[in-house]
């Protein structure tokens, strides 16, 4: 390693070999402080000119860093900066106690945060005590070659944010902390489990507010629903109170003894700007399934959908009526259609008779597998060219011969991924659900069956807690280009959890 300088203080770009031990296996972990409220500044020093224009950059390195505390809130710090969006490029953001200009205070620098690249790119970094504080972007795809560039000013700050220590005006009560981390997922179906890190302090208890819009202003927060108020230093709660299908959004605020609440939360820390959607199983589900054959071969499918724009329509075809989830594990999933849209055409039913079903898939990829007879899935028997058969009376089970076997669809057939879920990761199963999904991402050309393979295989690992394996998965190319909405919530969730 090599730094070169002259007598004016021009710094030259450093390149950094990075060891071993940071090729992230261990490295990214949320590491948001918890202390005392204090007035932020930001210390004037002699500014380092920067090397080359931000212009003439490479993208793989991040521009135009700045650290300017947030107004209103008490520790915490605004940490934006630029970065090219055709980049295919992760970049880290690292916080220090002194400025991050050597190799050793570089590898010193705690992660706080993974973002693709995009320009004016932005992270706030909350909950912080009294001190300095230093910042530094790194392109993730350059730690992992064990080699960076840093500049200074472009992608690491020069001067600190220095948040210092007030005591509270006579007659302003000091409001406590506030917490972090806030996550919520639906369980059970029409239950929200909200988890979230909570605070230090005596008599601390946390109050957990629900609404149907991101509660981002205290005005918001007093118009919600106080759903609980959680005592016991616990820093989960579970909310069994919904009663309607919709997108819900949480905020969790802090009181202490003396009844001091600080409602002026922040963004993804204490209150959600991403709902959850809750729908209830009456609701979920598909009605007047019909399916009739046309003149070219195919077979057109209509149904009345649940009249949700937050949800998926799959569609099952197989050779027998799909009214259990043994039969929809092996029949051959054929279409996803919009929530916009209410039919489907399959173009290439085969020979002989064929029955449907249309199943919902929530917003958070889960899916609703009530089979109602006749509501959501066909009983009478559709062929290509031919009108469905009206049944007089319920067909008897079709059982194979003595001696022989009914063939069984070929576990690499399209479909297999849903089925693997299905039989495994939906049952709570993960670590079969992982061995599965392995084997069918080996085996699969289909890259879009490969990408869900990967994604599931990284939320199997989140369920196991395994978070820094499920970051490698939610990380790889092909995942993010399929389910890219998907893999921004889930590896976000896996970085909190690595702390």
């Amino acid at each position: 390693m090599t730094r070169k300088t002259n007598h004016r203080n021009k710094t030259i770009p450093i390149v950094i070999a990075l060891s071993a031990g940071l090729a992230l296996g261990g490295a990214v972990r949320a590491a948001f402080l918890l202390d005392e409220e204090a007035p932020a500044r930001v210390e004037k020093a002699e500014k380092a000119p920067v090397a080359k224009p931000a212009s003439e950059f490479p993208p793989h390195i991040a521009t135009n860093i700045k650290a300017q505390p947030v107004a209103g809130v008490r520790g915490a710090i605004r940490v934006s900066w630029d970065a090219d969006p055709t980049a295919p490029n992760d970049f880290i953001v690292g916080r220090s106690s002194e400025a991050p200009d050597t190799f050793e205070k570089a590898l010193a620098a705690k992660s706080i945060k993974i973002l693709p690249a995009a320009m004016n790119s932005s992270v706030i970094d909350s909950n912080l005590p009294p001190g300095r504080y230093y910042y530094v972007v790194l392109a993730r795809e350059r730690v992992m070659s064990r080699e960076i560039e840093i500049y200074p000013d472009v992608n690491y700050t020069v001067n600190p944010v220095i948040l210092e220590r007030e005591e509270p005006l006579s007659g302003r009560p000091l409001l406590p902390d506030q917490v972090t981390l806030i996550y919520a997922r639906v369980v059970n179906q029409t239950q929200v489990a909200l988890s979230w890190k909570g605070v230090s302090g005596q008599g601390i208890s946390y109050n957990v507010y629900r609404g149907t819009a991101p509660l981002s202003s205290p005005e918001k927060i007093r118009g919600a629903e106080r759903v609980a108020v959680v005592t016991d230093r616990r820093e989960a709660y579970t909310d069994r109170g919904i009663t309607a299908t919709g997108t819900y959004y949480y905020a969790v605020s802090t009181s202490d003894m003396a009844g001091n609440e600080d409602l002026q939360l922040i963004p993804e820390q204490s209150y959600m700007t991403k709902g959850v959607f809750v729908a209830f199983i009456s609701e979920a589900t598909v009605s007047g399934l019909r399916a009739r054959p046309e003149g070219d071969g195919s077979v057109r499918l209509t149904w009345k959908g649940i009249g949700s724009s937050s949800v998926e329509y799959l569609v099952y075809r197989y050779d027998r009526p799909i009214t259990d989830v043994q039969r929809l594990a092996l029949a051959a999933h054929i279409g996803v259609v919009q929530a916009d849209e209410s039919e489907f055409t399959d173009a290439s039913p085969g020979q002989g008779a064929n029955y449907y079903a249309v199943l919902v898939r929530l917003r958070d990829s889960s899916i609703d597998n009530t089979i109602k007879e006749g509501s959501n899935c066909t009983l009478d028997p559709v062929s290509a060219g031919r009108a469905p058969v009206t049944r007089k009376r319920p067909a008897a089970r079709m059982e194979p011969p003595p001696g022989k076997e009914t063939p069984r669809r070929s576990p690499v057939e399209t479909g297999t991924v849903d089925a693997v879920l299905r039989e495994t990761f939906f049952r709570e199963r993960y670590p079969l659900a992982l061995r599965r999904l392995e084997e069918v991402a080996r085996s699969s050309t289909n890259e879009a069956e490969v990408a869900k393979a990967r994604l599931f295989m990284g939320r199997s690992l989140v369920e196991m807690r395994r978070y820094r394996k499920a970051i490698d998965y939610f990380l790889m190319p092909d995942v993010r280009r399929h389910f890219p909405k998907e893999v921004e919530f889930w590896r976000e969730y896996a970085i909190s959890r690595t702390r």
